[in-house]
């Protein structure tokens, strides 16, 4: 089959443009990997060096498995795989030692082992704020060349202080001669081993010669160092690349990815920069929303169909939703209904009541974790586990160095865990939410003998208040389904579903709060300063192939109304 077979001709025309390095901007649905395919298949019909290769990189083990699929069997000396893939075979395992100083290479450790390795580390200004060596993650450099950290604590994703910041390297560098690495460890050493004052050149060269053709999908997801080391392969004189992707579909920000990496490509000799701004999949009423939220402001070029959009009120009920995707279904159809966040997913797919009165913090989080006990027991285990070691010893999540580091086993940690647990999940007829944290108190003071850690009266009466609002009947807890939601429905966040497309997508918004990432829309998606957010709802409105549903509080849609006036325009008029 010819390379170019089914190509149209705007796609034919950039595989055929004689450029060094193509950059192609492609927008929603305008078939970029027909594009890398085609440009896959045409550079296999030029090729005659035995010994080197084309390498075709994606971001994601999905995105290769669909390139692998559509351009056939590759062979030797080529190579499809992921740019995580080709970084540790071809960077990482031969030349690590150059700045690791491990004798015998180094290892990688994946995710589900590496979160049981459980070198401890101070992270934070505050003694307290703690976390695992692998869950160090590496981000990119601030604008004084100092290398930006993130880490997993008690309290969540927190960046490593600037005041721990040479103590967190050097643990790390510890870690590194003893020859192990986290994913996060290959991207920073990968950067760290092309930029080699002595050595850096010299091995990309060696890389260029064995791959003198690089193709990267979906680069604007790439983080920062993995950027940063494929532009230097590419940046070899005798590369010949091709880089795909979309600032605007950028939504891995958090990762380190950021649209300006996308961008820089073309400052490099030899590139030149393609629109691919046709799209297949969505029509002209989603591409009119979307150009909407389009950071770079450039147009989409929709199909010729018309298709639907609507703005949809709800009032924390997605029976509105449901009512909407049952009216405008049709046979076949795939839906999605998309959400920011994951805890949004779970209250679309169902939730637990309870009948908490309000009051005391504690109370309120082991109730969730015995009402939670039946539904998803690892979650219940979490949760009173996390209370726990703040009640004791003021650390949420306790790792088992840091338990270790107190003379505790894992075994004494799991049954005081479970004794606190298994009280609070007991059930008494007729109990009233006072009696019920009555009971509490003495599963407590077990739970510490069995740890050997003091707990006197004072830090229960103080932690664990009995307010006069649980004067009242304490109900078991339900789990209550929000809607039957039609056979085969996509509930996912717009992370989750990056790359797929659907007749009928829905993006659901909760009601604003005025705080952390539940901001009113109006809010976050047109703050000049940070427009991740934008981009996250710009990937979601083009997943719609048909239909696109915005569904939003009363709150969100009355400042959409006002201050967003062209963006509410775009929709057919709001529904009740």
């Amino acid at each position: 089959m010819p390379w170019d077979d089914g190509l149209t001709p705007d796609k034919r025309d950039i595989v055929n443009d004689g450029a060094r390095i193509k950059i192609v901007r492609a927008g929603p649905g305008s078939g970029k990997t027909t594009l890398f395919v085609a440009a896959i298949r045409k550079a296999l019909t030029e090729w005659h060096d035995p010994k080197a290769g084309i390498a075709a990189l994606s971001y994601t083990n999905i995105a290769q498995q669909e390139i692998t699929e559509k351009a056939g069997h590759i062979p030797p000396p080529h190579l499809v795989t992921t740019i995580d893939a080709f970084i540790l075979r071809y960077v990482i395992k031969p030349f690590a030692s150059i700045v690791t100083g491990s004798p015998d290479g180094v290892r990688l450790l994946p995710a589900p082992v590496a979160q049981y390795y459980d070198d401890e580390i101070q992270v934070g200004a505050s003694r307290r704020e703690r976390g695992r060596l692998t869950e160090v993650t590496f981000l990119q450099h601030d604008t004084n060349g100092n290398v930006v950290m993130h880490a997993k604590t008690g309290y969540g994703s927190t960046p490593v202080h600037a005041t721990r910041r040479d103590a967190v390297l050097t643990e790390k560098r510890q870690f590194w001669r003893r020859g192990l690495v986290t994913h996060s460890d290959t991207h920073y050493l990968a950067f760290q081993i092309l930029h080699d004052r002595t050595h850096g050149d010299a091995i990309a060269r060696l890389i260029a010669r064995r791959f003198p053709v690089i193709l990267v999908d979906e680069y604007q997801d790439t983080n920062y160092f993995l950027a940063h080391t494929v532009k230097k392969l590419l940046a070899q004189p005798e590369v010949h690349g091709l880089a795909v992707g979309d600032t605007d579909q950028a939504i891995f920000e958090f990762g380190g990815a950021h649209p300006r990496l996308f961008d820089d490509l073309e400052a490099l000799d030899g590139a030149r920069a393609f629109p691919l701004r046709t799209t297949h999949r969505c029509p002209r009423r989603v591409t009119a929303v979307a150009t909407q939220l389009a950071h770079s402001q450039v147009p989409i070029q929709p199909t010729d169909q018309e298709g639907a959009v609507l703005l949809l009120i709800h009032q924390n009920d997605p029976r509105v939703l449901y009512d909407a995707i049952i009216r405008l279904r049709q046979p076949g159809d795939r839906i999605a209904i998309l959400a920011r966040r994951s805890d949004t997913i779970a209250h679309l797919k169902g939730h637990i009541t309870s009948d908490f009165p309000g009051g005391c913090k504690l109370v309120e989080r082991l109730s969730e974790a015995a009402d939670t006990l039946n539904f998803h027991p690892s979650k219940a285990a979490q949760i009173t586990s996390s209370e726990l070691g703040y009640l004791l010893f003021q650390e949420r999540h306790p790792t088992r160095t840091a338990l270790e580091r107190r003379q505790i086993t894992a075994t004494s940690w799991r049954q005081a865990t479970w004794r606190v647990l298994s009280t609070a999940a007991t059930r008494r007829d007729a109990e009233e939410w006072r009696d019920w944290v009555t009971r509490l108190r003495p599963a407590l003071r077990e739970a510490a003998q069995l740890v050997n850690q003091p707990l006197d009266d004072a830090t229960i009466n103080r932690r664990l208040q009995a307010t006069q609002a649980m004067n009242v009947r304490r109900h078991p807890a339900q789990q209550v389904q929000a809607v039957a939601w039609p056979d085969g429905t996509t509930l996912d966040t717009v992370h989750g579903v990056k790359g797929d497309e659907f007749e009928i997508v829905a993006f659901y918004c909760p009601r604003p709060v005025n705080r952390g990432r539940q901001r009113c829309i109006t809010t976050q998606w047109w703050n000049p300063l940070q427009t991740e957010e934008r981009r996250v709802a710009y990937v979601a409105t083009t997943r719609a192939k048909r239909v696109f549903i915005l569904c939003v509080h009363q709150a969100t849609h009355d400042a959409l109304r006002t201050q967003q006036q062209a963006f509410f325009a775009s929709f057919h008029p709001p529904e009740a």
